[in-house]
């Protein structure tokens, strides 16, 4: 199977300058640089990104649950796919991401699991939509120094086509060029307001380059 996208979405956003109308809510910064504390009581791991990102922090006293909301995209009648940078490495803070519609949230993946890389790759498919909707990032169990997570370099792309191929590994083409990301393996289910299988499965075929 493969999409083909084309229009860049007024979401896009590298916080090189600023937040690009995304919306945080506290402990989420922009910042160039944060220190990562370090599980085994040496020096602080300083972590840096291309320029400036965005990152949530947790301290004493702090909210344990933070959003970081994109401005509202119109509605879609095809998958689009949203990528973004990144890094999870000590702690035990979790990351959702999720599309808004008024009230209603639906989940699109958690990441729970810390990683030994920074800045890794996500790309996930994102459902077609009936009404307005935006993106949230929800940073949760923030609740010392050691949990941390840190966004960069987000992007949307609406798909402009539908194609049903019987390979066994297909490929997803770009207008614009974006590196090769990681895709999401393991399925999830319709309950809980989750994303069907249907999805990840169309997901678990693609290779994007």
């Amino acid at each position: 199977m493969v999409l083909a996208l084309c229009q860049s979405s007024s979401i896009d956003c590298t916080f090189q300058y600023n937040l690009c109308g995304w919306a945080s809510e506290p402990p989420w910064l922009l910042t160039d640089r944060t220190f990562l504390p370090s599980p085994l009581n040496l020096s602080p791991i300083l972590l840096v990104g291309d320029n400036a990102f965005m990152t949530a922090q947790g301290y004493f006293g702090s909210n344990s649950t933070a959003d970081l909301i994109s401005p509202v995209i119109p509605p879609s009648s095809t998958l689009s796919i949203l990528s973004f940078k990144y890094t999870k490495t000590i702690g035990d803070a979790n990351l959702q991401v999720m599309i808004k519609e008024g009230s209603t949230y639906r989940n699109l993946d958690t990441i729970t699991s810390n990683a030994l890389v920074f800045w890794i790759r996500r790309t996930l498919v994102v459902p077609t939509t009936l009404k307005p909707y935006q993106i949230v990032f929800r940073a949760s169990r923030l609740r010392t120094g050691f949990d941390v997570i840190s966004i960069d370099d987000v992007m949307l792309r609406t798909s402009t086509k539908l194609v049903v191929s019987d390979d066994d590994v297909t490929k997803l083409t770009l207008t614009d060029s974006i590196e090769p990301r990681e895709t999401r393996r393991s399925p999830v289910s319709y309950k809980n307001g989750n994303l069907g299988s249907t999805i990840n499965s169309i997901l678990q075929r693609i290779v994007l380059w």
